[in-house]
């Protein structure tokens, strides 16, 4: 019990960054996708009044951190993101509310992308509040082989304009798991 408190205590308190965290230790459903990986800011970080995210949901590892920008990481300091054969990478809400340079959001991109040779699922940034992520859109739209629109599917944002409901990370999850099963 005082282990996980104290787990608890670093994650709550930020002295760990959840990068370097094996992402299957937060997951409270279990894994039943073991080789796939969301990679995400605060819409799969389960502090932003969510029953469970949609990757805990679909049953698979997830690597996020609020307010994360694609600019802040590189593939190689993700936890083993190389062991994953599927990753939906759900980043560009936080670099466009930062005003990052889109060409340098390209370049990080199509890092990612090279990586290894894992199946990159490109998830749209989309938010309604005034910060327009349309160019990083086009970017995701122009560099991704695969990409999923969250707007397609009706994923509902809470009151903020920028987080999902808990009824949009459930059907995003149903998005996931039909998206790996017709992959794997």
């Amino acid at each position: 019990m005082k282990k996980f408190i104290l787990a608890s205590c670093i994650f709550l308190c930020g002295c760990v960054d959840p990068v370097t965290v094996d992402p299957s230790f937060t997951n409270p459903i279990p894994i039943t996708y073991d080789n796939v990986v969301y990679v995400g800011d605060s819409n799969c970080d389960a502090l932003y009044n969510y029953d469970y995210t949609a990757a805990e949901l679909a049953g698979i590892n997830h690597i996020c951190k609020a307010r994360r920008q694609l600019l802040q990481v590189t593939p190689n300091q993700l936890y083993g993101i190389n062991q994953y054969d599927v990753v939906f990478l759900a980043l560009g809400n936080n670099d466009a509310s930062k005003h990052n340079p889109i060409e340098s959001y390209r370049t990080r991109l199509l890092e990612f992308i090279a990586y290894d040779d894992a199946n990159y699922v490109c998830v749209l940034p989309h938010r309604t509040d005034n910060i327009d992520v349309s160019e990083y859109r086009n970017v995701m739209n122009e560099e991704c082989t695969n990409v999923i629109d969250p707007i397609t599917y009706n994923v509902g944002l809470q009151s903020d304009g920028l987080h999902w409901t808990s009824e949009g990370h459930s059907v995003f999850s149903s998005v996931i798991v039909d998206y790996v099963e017709s992959v794997l």
